[in-house]
């Protein structure tokens, strides 16, 4: 198949035979090349049929939005993303987009069409039919779906404007996470002795490690001569999948010096994880990740979540997330007066902002017990 160029108005197309209908008559389809230049043209004249001779082109004109996602989703995000962004996106569009918007073209769709599909979400969205998504499930959707409008805007010119920034998105509560005080937490760590929950758990309360920040430590990280920890690494699950990777942003890669009853639980693990890699031999997977099993393999990131559901059941502890000991940490720093600026540097945040933003409610009730003293100062005179 060769086809021809042509050029209407400012642009040049593509004329391609696609055979012939009933009657015998040939059957002429027009692809605009969306080139000004008839060298740049040839170009993707040449790309299109390439693909066309392998079976693999589709007229984006034609395209429906269901099919540009999905084909945004291999030929972006596949490359461009980290892997759990990517199933993240993977499942939003199979799972959502796809059976919801069915043939409706992509040059066809409206900020109504959206807008009418976050509304049907909220309500009804949950894949169980038990109800609507969450306000911030929808806020992953639309990022999802903005992103890949924005591409189709530019630099691929297959739509003139993103009709998803004229939507409406559902109003977000604000999240406030439990916390545990020294002796609930105290607690919990005797409890979950013996298992590798325990490791999981005295690590995210005692450094504030994110849980994927737990499964990415190595004993690689740790220097006891000296006493710190190298936050470096992160291991994360998404659908299944496992990924390990650097961590996220500057900030989060940080060093903290270790407290001296963590440095010793550290230690003693080291010793015992020694001792079971000389019993199982060649069974011992050397990973050497600090949280792990006796035969070395590394504790799934979503196993340290369920587990630390079921500790807290069948003890009768209050009920928080597991990202909550990391809460805690920094609740029972700032009641001991820690600087907020070095709390942001110890638990890794972008800015500062977001600590004080997180820990308003202890700051605030820091800030009263301030003004108390002060209260005692005047009373002197």
């Amino acid at each position: 198949m060769q086809g021809y160029l042509h050029k209407q108005g400012k642009y040049w197309y593509l004329q391609i035979d696609i055979g012939k209908d009933p009657n015998g008559k040939r059957i002429r389809r027009n692809i605009s090349t969306k080139c000004e230049k008839k060298t740049d043209a040839r170009k993707v004249q040449v790309e299109i049929l390439t693909e066309i001779n392998k079976g693999h082109f589709i007229d984006m004109s034609k395209i429906t939005f269901s099919e540009y996602m999905l084909k945004w989703l291999e030929d972006y995000a596949k490359i461009n993303c980290e892997t759990t962004t990517y199933e993240g996106y993977k499942v939003i569009i199979e799972k959502h987009i796809k059976p919801y918007f069915k043939d409706l073209r992509l040059q066809e769709l409206k900020p109504a069409h959206i807008q009418q599909y976050y509304d049907f979400l909220i309500k009804e969205g949950r894949k169980d039919k038990k109800g609507g998504l969450s306000a911030n499930t929808v806020k992953r959707h639309h990022a999802n779906i903005r992103k890949a409008l924005d591409r189709a805007v530019m630099p691929l010119q297959l739509i003139p404007s993103n009709p998803a920034i004229s939507v409406e998105l559902p109003r977000v509560n604000k999240f406030k996470g439990k916390t545990y005080d020294i002796g609930q937490l105290k607690k919990l760590i005797e409890v979950s002795k013996g298992e590798p929950i325990n490791i999981a758990i005295m690590l995210a309360s005692g450094l504030g490690l994110r849980r994927g920040e737990v499964c990415g430590l190595k004993w690689s990280h740790i220097d006891f001569k000296i006493g710190i920890v190298k936050i470096e690494n992160t291991r994360t699950a998404n659908q299944g999948v496992e990924v390990e990777k650097e961590a996220k942003t500057e900030k989060s890669n940080r060093i903290l010096p270790m407290p001296s009853y963590l440095k010793v639980y550290l230690q003693e693990l080291q010793k015992h994880q020694q001792k079971m890699k000389l019993i199982c031999g060649q069974g011992y997977e050397n990973n050497g990740y600090v949280c792990s099993w006796d035969d070395g393999r590394p504790v799934r990131p979503d196993y340290i979540s369920q587990r630390f559901k079921d500790v807290l059941d069948s003890n009768n502890l209050p009920s928080i997330r597991f990202h909550d000991l990391r809460h805690t940490n920094a609740t029972l720093l700032l009641e001991k007066n820690v600087n907020i600026k070095w709390l942001s540097d110890w638990l890794g945040h972008s800015t500062i902002n977001t600590t004080a933003d997180i820990y308003a409610h202890v700051t605030r009730k820091i800030k009263e017990e301030v003004a108390n003293k002060m209260d005692e100062v005047f009373s002197i005179y």
